[in-house]
């Protein structure tokens, strides 16, 4: 049994970790144009396009190594049937899910390598990579002048020149909108001059020649102010070239792992018990001063019966509405922290329901494999495709009902995972059977209707 448990195990690793190569370069295609449209322009380092690139793939080495379990298996036992491997084992009085057990064990080990990874390796992956974006994103892209077009790169200035010769740096006809200022519009026009663009020292100068400077208050449009120069130069600074990379201790959800995720939901459900507590207390409170509020006016004034009954009805009226802002501010408090629990939950569940689904596609994979009966790559590739579908269909489409606490989150997140286990064990109970399908499926149904 060792040597068959040792065989089936390598006929598995080789399409596993063709599967595995082919999904991340797959995902790796899709991600770069995104990552291209962040980072173009703005003149980074290879160290750092490399660093985010590799940052960005423990995400995808979460996703991927799923989705090659499922391949691997219906590679390996469509491949196997198609040999007739698999009948001659049969022959021999040992049936498919004898075989599958194996696989099922490595399986488990890979999914609980998967939950360490999804708890210590990705969120930390997913908060650099996040930093890191944060940082390109403020990166100002490298400054190109040219001409006929509006340049916006300059903090607080729009530059627009009709002519440049990047040689020389010589500028002809240049309008510069210098906006630093929020109470005056300032606008330089030359004839002629140069620019200088200094990445080392992140500055950008300017030497005009024949212009005017025209100025206009904000506030009041008829203090206009024109004057005219022979030449002028300024300088404009922290144009910002460089990336400088910064660490930020927020984290969002993607960036926790489970047990840091669960301190934030029972840090949120400790509030809303302290939220209904105060609405209790608060609407006991008020009720006590609404009723106190005619003995008051009696005992302090000496008003006629018209009057306190209508202070105490103002005065009761007031706190009414008072109560109903308090009601509503509470209830709106609730509702967040209530939103935030099914979003954290929801991140919880997917760290350990994408590593359970290496086990749930062994076991629809395996019985598949050997009813494609040697179908090949191209078969085994559209059978997961189309499983990867309804799976992804699932999980995305249950996200999207429990953030709007339509499921809950458990259900949102393990759903897909039960009807993969489910539609498994009924093909492996057909497969073993030897049945018509419809057959099997009439014996299942028959056998629970009897429990």
């Amino acid at each position: 049994m060792w040597i068959l448990t040792r065989y089936i195990l390598r006929e598995h690793l080789g399409p596993f970790l063709f599967a595995f190569f082919i999904i991340t370069f797959v995902l790796i295609i899709d991600f770069i144009p995104r990552m291209l449209e962040l980072i173009i322009g703005k003149d980074l380092s290879a160290w750092t396009v490399v660093k985010f690139l590799v940052l960005n793939l423990a995400w995808m080495l979460a996703l991927a190594v799923p989705m090659a379990v499922l391949v691997g298996t219906l590679m390996a036992f469509g491949r196997m049937t198609g040999d007739k491997e698999i009948l001659a084992i049969k022959s021999l009085g040992i049936d498919l899910f004898r075989l599958m057990i194996p696989v099922i064990i490595a399986a488990s080990l890979i999914g609980g390598g998967l939950i360490w990874f999804n708890n210590d390796v990705l969120p930390e992956a997913n908060h650099m990579a996040s930093n890191l974006r944060s940082d390109i994103g403020r990166l100002r892209p490298a400054l190109q002048i040219q001409p006929g077009v509006f340049v916006d790169d300059i903090p607080g200035y729009i530059v627009l020149v009709d002519d440049i010769d990047h040689k020389t740096s010589k500028i002809k006809s240049a309008v510069i909108y210098d906006r630093t200022n929020q109470n005056l519009n300032r606008t330089i026009t030359a004839d002629s001059g140069t620019v200088e663009f200094s990445p080392r020292d992140e500055m950008i100068t300017f030497h005009l020649m024949s212009g005017q400077v025209h100025e206009q208050d904000r506030d009041n449009a008829r203090d206009y102010r024109i004057s005219a120069f022979r030449s002028q130069t300024f300088k404009v600074g922290n144009l910002e070239t460089r990336l400088k990379e910064t660490q930020q201790d927020y984290r969002g959800d993607r960036e926790m792992s489970a047990p840091q995720m669960l301190e934030k939901v029972h840090a949120w459900e400790k509030e809303i018990d302290e939220y209904r507590n105060a609405v209790v207390l608060d609407t006991d409170s008020s009720l006590l001063d609404i009723l106190a509020a005619p003995q008051k006016v009696v005992e302090g004034e000496n008003r006629g019966e018209r009057e306190w009954l209508a202070y105490a009805v103002g005065q009761s009226y007031n706190k009414i509405v008072q109560m109903t802002r308090l009601f509503k501010t509470r209830r709106t408090q609730i509702a967040t922290n209530i939103k935030l629990i099914s979003k954290y939950a929801v991140e919880i569940h997917k760290k350990y329901s994408l590593p359970a689904a290496c086990l749930a596609f062994i076991l629809i994979g395996a019985p598949l494999g050997v009813v494609s009966r040697g179908g090949g790559m191209a078969l085994s590739v559209g059978i997961s495709i189309g499983l990867f579908t309804v799976y992804w269909a699932f999980l995305i489409g249950g996200e999207q009902l429990a953030d709007r606490l339509i499921i809950p989150a458990w259900v949102a997140m393990w759903a897909a995972n039960i009807l993969m286990v489910g539609l498994g064990l009924i093909l492996i109970y057909w497969v073993r059977s030897e049945k018509s399908f419809l057959s099997a499926l009439r014996t299942i149904f028959w056998r629970s209707n009897r429990i």
